[in-house]
């Protein structure tokens, strides 16, 4: 029985660690994207394209996020601003 008790928990402890992972990955990824904007990228090829595809802020929406400090909080593409706008 303390077999499968020990075991729940490095189960638990598994998930934990990829929740973690994620979260951080997804977190370093936004600041580079938001980074890409206002660093010695953002003139570049391919922060443009992304720019362009929508995959990443345009840079008049990014003005936005920073011109306007109660809104526009996404800052990797802006698509989930109308929502996160109503909730903050």
């Amino acid at each position: 029985m303390a077999a499968l008790h020990w075991l729940a928990w490095a189960r638990l402890a598994d998930f934990a660690n990829l929740v973690l992972y994620v979260v951080l990955h997804v977190g370093m990824f936004c600041q580079v994207s938001h980074a890409a904007a206002h660093g010695r990228w953002a003139g570049s090829r391919w922060v443009k394209l992304l720019q362009r595809s929508g995959l990443w802020v345009s840079p008049a929406a990014h003005r936005l996020h920073h011109c306007e400090l109660d809104k526009n909080f996404c800052i990797v593409n802006g698509w989930a601003n109308p929502l996160v706008d109503r909730l903050f």
